[in-house]
Formats: C-alpha cells, structure tokens, sequence
C-alpha cells in the first residue's frame, strides 16, 4: 500500500514540477489621445497638439519604446515637435515622453489631412487621422 502512495506522490510531484520559469508579460497594447485642437486654422499660423501614450488597462512594460511616421494627405505645411525637431513625412521617430506636443503649420491649401502613425518595439500599431480646414479671410 505505501509503494501505491509513493508512486502517486512522485508523479503529482513530477507534474508540479515541470515548469519553473518566471512569465513576464512586456507586451502590451496602448492607445494614443489629443487633446481638442483647433480644426479651422490659418496658413503660417502653427495650431499646437497634445498627445498621450497611455497603457492598455492590461498595464506596461517601462523598456517599451515608442515611435511615429506621420504623412500629409492633403495640403502643405510642417510638423514640429516641441523640442524643434521637424519632421519628415515617413520618417520613423522615436517618441520620447508622454504627453508630449507637436505643432502643425500649413502653409498652403485648404484642407489638410494628416495621419499619425504610432507604434511601440513590440510592433502594437496606433493611428491617429487630423483634418484643418483654412479660415476664409474676409477682405
């Protein structure tokens, strides 16, 4: 009777045991938010965005980096970010800080339409479109 035992513990003990390794989950997703901006604008006048990465409700993993190309559908203008730095159209950028500013300056047209395209070191892809309309300057 005690072998029956014996056997029955060393096989939930073997079962147990299989796998003693650490899962750390790094992977998650995330959106980004802009505050409300001014959608009707003038030609050289630079309209001020504030975006925010935020972390899924899952949590997340402080080494994730972050990263945005932008393209311009419609219109012509300019992307600063608040440190100066002036952005290319698909050009990748890594996203230092959350929340963080750009500002857009059109400098032609009269409509504009640009995407945002975020997305992190683990390939989590976030889009953002804008659209700004010229104001009609009344002589």
């Amino acid at each position: 009777m005690w072998k029956k035992y014996t056997y029955l513990s060393l096989l939930l003990l073997t079962a147990t045991a299989c796998n003693d390794e650490l899962s750390i989950r790094t992977n998650f997703d995330f959106e980004v938010s802009v505050l409300p901006y001014y959608t009707t604008v003038a030609i050289n006048e630079p309209v001020e965005l504030r975006l925010e990465i935020k972390s899924s409700k899952d949590g997340h993993y402080d080494s994730t980096k972050y990263f945005m190309r932008y393209f311009q559908y419609t219109g012509k203008g300019t992307l600063v970010d608040e440190t100066g730095i002036v952005f290319i159209p698909n050009d990748a950028y890594q996203v230092y800080r959350k929340p963080f500013r750009f500002y857009f300056t059109p400098i032609s047209g009269q409509q504009h339409q640009l995407e945002l395209t975020f997305y992190d070191s683990f390939e989590n892809i976030h889009a953002l479109t804008l659209n700004f309309t010229i104001e009609e300057i009344e002589e």
